[in-house]
Parts: structure tokens; C-alpha cells; sequence
């Protein structure tokens, strides 16, 4: 087959026939190394269909319980303890979530959380002492160091929006009126651990992270996994530290955030931690 090609008539037919040759040698080259490219991507791509791809596991998400946008927490004979988280959640929860077979607890201290043990007017002295442990931990005595502190409770119709005459009350702040029954000196240690929340709660199943003394966990067959008191290293140190602790099936359903978030607020150290 015959093919035309041009040749300059200013040089010698040579120094064309030359040139041809080297974009030929140039040609030559490149499809070399186009088709030693083909042949690296096919033995790629034949190993990588060789291989399982792992599918990354992603933690399902869990449905959120009402009460979960507080602090949180069962008693020994499974009354439900809820507390505020700031000015803003105290404030509601009184408002919304106090009803008259309730409780509300409260540390000696001004500006600590509002505690509400759901159908309070019922329980036994176990569920108080129970709650009277939130108050404690959720006050700012915690932040203050303090050992331990007193508590006390009242019935809802003790608790009041409005102000005497000539002050005014800021957000989260209440009027109590009337006698206070208290609890002395509750010590300020938190036990956590981890429990399937079903048995708790049968509306919802998913593990959760449970905290209270070390008694109740233990009354509710909990294994716990540290207990925390008033210290010198950071929440987040901390709940990291905690984290470690669980097992890899727990650490599927268990957040770092979730740890976090049921601690106190300021700085704490480990009185006991599990070995993993």
C-alpha cells in the first residue's frame, strides 16, 4: 500500500528521509510506553477486583429518648431522674416536666442544676438518696472541689416563677417557699457504666451510658467502668480515658460524645477505673 508524503524541495531528499525516520523512532517510543500504561491499569484493576472490599462500619442511629436532652438517669426502683443542663434547660424542664406527683431537688448552692425525679411522691428512700446524687454531682460544688455537699428537695407547689415584691428572677431561677427536707453532706462520686436501656426502658433498646453511685450500678447489674470525682484533668481527658474501657461491641453503639456528655461539668480524676 502506498502512501504520499511531503518532502521539502529547499533540503536534500537525505536529510527528509532522515527527519522521517526520527518522528518514526519518536512514535515508536511512545506507543511503548502507552502500551506498558495499558498493561499496569489492567493488573490493577485485576487486583483490586481480587480483593474484598471492606465496607466501613458505621454506627446506626439510635433513637432519641425525650429525656436524653438532659441530664439523665434511673433510681433503684427505676424512677426516672431528669436535670437541666443550663439556665436555659432548667428553666424548662421546671416549667414543662414538674408535675404534681414530682419532686425537685436541688443543691444548697445557688446556680446548680434543677433535678426532677418523675413520680417522686412515690418513691422510696433508695430512689431519693439516688437523686439526691444528681443535685450533688450537677452543682457547682462540683466545680468548686467541694468534697461533698447537702441537697434538698421540695414539692412541686413550693416552687414559684414569681418573684417578692420589688425583685426580679433571671432565667432558671425559682422561688421556693415553704420547708425543705434535705439530705446532709452527699458525697460527690459518680459511678459510670454502660446498660442496654431496654431494661430500663421498654419504649427503646441500644445501649446507653448510665451513671449514678456505685451502689445502684450494682443493685442494677451494671459492670461499672470508672467512678469520678471533683479533680485537676479536663471532661475530655477524661471521657477519652472512659472510652478506652469499652469493648469493641460497645464501641459500636457508643459515642465519645455520649460519654461527655454524662459527666459533670469542670474537671475531675478517676477514683476507680476497670481494667481492661
Amino acid at each position: 500500500m502506498s502512501q504520499e508524503v511531503a518532502i521539502s524541495i529547499k533540503d536534500p531528499v537525505n536529510k527528509s528521509a532522515q527527519d522521517y525516520f526520527n518522528e518514526y523512532k519518536k512514535m515508536k517510543r511512545k506507543l511503548i510506553g502507552l502500551d506498558v500504561a495499558v498493561k499496569d491499569m489492567e493488573k490493577r484493576l485485576e487486583n483490586l477486583s481480587s480483593k474484598k472490599i471492606e465496607k466501613k462500619e458505621t454506627q446506626e442511629k439510635k433513637k432519641t429518648l425525650w429525656y436524653e436532652k438532659y441530664h439523665w438517669g434511673f433510681t433503684t426502683n427505676d424512677f426516672l431522674i431528669i436535670g437541666g443542663k443550663d439556665s436555659q434547660s432548667n428553666e424548662y424542664i421546671v416549667k414543662n416536666h414538674l408535675e404534681k406527683d414530682d419532686l425537685l431537688f436541688h443543691s444548697t448552692i445557688q446556680g446548680s442544676a434543677h433535678i426532677i425525679l418523675k413520680q417522686g411522691q412515690k418513691a422510696e428512700k433508695d430512689d431519693l438518696e439516688d437523686c439526691a446524687l444528681f443535685a450533688s454531682v450537677f452543682s457547682k460544688a462540683w466545680n468548686l472541689g467541694f468534697a461533698s455537699v447537702d441537697v434538698y428537695f421540695v414539692y412541686p407547689d413550693q416552687v414559684s416563677k414569681t418573684a417578692e415584691s420589688g425583685e426580679s428572677l433571671s432565667q432558671g431561677a425559682f422561688v421556693i417557699r415553704g420547708e425543705k427536707n434535705f439530705f446532709k453532706k452527699i458525697q460527690m462520686k459518680l459511678a459510670i457504666g454502660i446498660c442496654d436501656i431496654s431494661k430500663l426502658d421498654k419504649t427503646n433498646s441500644k445501649l446507653r451510658v448510665f451513671i449514678g453511685s456505685e451502689k445502684l450500678l450494682m443493685h442494677k447489674g451494671i459492670k461499672m467502668i470508672a467512678e469520678v470525682v471533683p479533680g485537676k484533668d479536663k471532661k475530655g481527658e477524661i471521657g477519652k480515658q472512659i472510652y478506652k474501657k469499652l469493648d469493641k461491641e460497645q464501641q459500636k453503639e457508643i459515642t465519645l460524645d455520649e460519654i461527655i456528655q454524662c459527666l459533670p461539668p469542670g474537671t475531675m480524676e478517676f477514683v476507680k477505673v476497670k481494667k481492661k
